[in-house]
């Protein structure tokens, strides 16, 4: 009965040690990424609204990434720097880039990828964006 106590004992002992050293990994993830006008006229300026949570238990290093399927007809105006260390649960709150928009024709929908990556690069959170722009 005795061995049987201490043999109980011990496993629970490894089980708790062996879920205490578990590497606690940074997650983070977009919590907003929007356009304050999904649709604007050629030439016109739209707002990108983005912010973005620390989900772990320890602090992380998190930087957006913005890109458009067409660089020429979509251009990006940031105007503060997009790199954070967020603290558990900490937001960066809402970062405005301006974005302006053109076409050639009488309407062109044009993709605005944000993601979230970490100083690695390591990806957390991608989100896809449509932005119409009208003659």
């Amino acid at each position: 009965m005795k061995r049987t106590i201490i043999f109980v004992f011990l496993a629970l002992l490894l089980i708790f040690g062996l879920t205490a050293c578990q590497e606690k990994k940074p997650t983070a993830s977009i919590s907003t990424a929007l356009f304050r006008d999904s649709e604007i006229k050629s030439g016109d300026t739209t707002d990108l609204i983005l912010d973005a949570r620390n989900t772990g238990e320890i602090p992380v290093y998190v930087k957006f990434n913005l890109a458009t399927e067409s660089p020429d007809k979509v251009q990006l105006a940031v105007q503060s720097s997009l790199e954070f260390t967020l603290q558990p649960g900490e937001t960066t709150g809402n970062k405005i880039v301006k974005v302006t928009g053109v076409t050639d024709t009488i309407s062109t929908s044009y993709l605005v990828t944000v993601s979230l990556a970490d100083a690695e690069g390591k990806l957390f959170d991608n989100k896809n964006l449509i932005l119409k722009v009208n003659k």
